[in-house]
């Protein structure tokens, strides 16, 4: 069983227990790494802590809670808070706003259950994407559906917007910041890559409830196809992939 099969374990267990006293020792116990090196993986692969992971996932099962009804107090009892009180404070510290602006939103929507091991399928509408691309004043740019050459099947991670950039998106900002690194990594061995392109504030990554966004640079050209090979200059076209690949290696060895 390979690290992400143990925290995607690790993530089940957590959603199954909220209502528990988890903590860092015994998760990473069970996972049986040492709680430093559970921390590394933990942070690796949801792109956070995993005492604060615990916590926004409390807060989100909470708030939806409410959002479908259920009493305040109730809600914040459901998730492992002892009174209403504690729980607005800590949503008004993870979030930045109070649960009543939250729900005012829109935003508390059923919690994504993530899986390390699959990319996630969930709907941004055209009208989501206008709202968040205002963060980096794209918000004018026509936007447009991806969908993979040869299959045809429609991306559910991102969209096209305009002819330079691209939006994505995910539940796990785990994802999205290993993108943006290994981006980096490609870049600085001077091939083109999907860099992000910062707000205008500076972020790299966006935060909207569980969702998480950034703008990459779209890159130019079209997917290479293996038919390809078979026709001209199958020679000079293999000896440019194995190019390719070397630098690749560099960046990411």
């Amino acid at each position: 069983m390979d690290n992400r099969q143990i925290m995607q374990q690790s993530l089940d267990y957590i959603e199954d227990n909220l209502l528990a006293e988890l903590t860092a020792s015994e998760l990473a116990a069970q996972a049986g790494f040492s709680l430093f090196h559970y921390y590394r993986l933990f942070q690796a692969a949801t792109g956070m802590p995993v005492m604060q992971y615990i916590l926004r996932r409390r807060l989100l099962h909470g708030i939806y809670a409410v959002g479908q009804g259920a009493s305040k107090t109730s809600a914040a009892l459901a998730v492992g808070f002892d009174t209403y009180a504690g729980f607005y404070r800590a949503f008004c510290r993870e979030f930045g706003c109070s649960p009543s602006d939250y729900l005012k939103s829109g935003r508390a929507k059923r919690p994504y259950r993530i899986n390390l091991l699959k990319e996630e399928h969930f709907a941004v509408t055209h009208k989501k994407a206008v709202q968040m691309l205002k963060y980096w004043n794209l918000e004018d740019q026509p936007i447009n559906d991806i969908y993979q050459q040869g299959t045809g099947a429609k991306i559910e991670t991102g969209c096209y917007v305009g002819d330079s950039y691209v939006l994505k998106y995910s539940v796990n900002p785990g994802r999205l910041k290993k993108h943006i690194e290994v981006s980096k990594a490609i870049e600085a061995v001077g091939l083109l890559a999907a860099v992000p392109i910062p707000t205008a504030d500076g972020r790299e990554v966006v935060q909207d409830g569980q969702l998480y966004f950034c703008v990459t640079r779209r890159l130019p050209g079209q997917q290479l196809m293996p038919e390809s090979f078979y026709h001209r200059d199958a020679d000079r076209k293999a000896q440019f992939v194995g190019e390719i690949i070397g630098q690749l290696h560099l960046a990411l060895g």
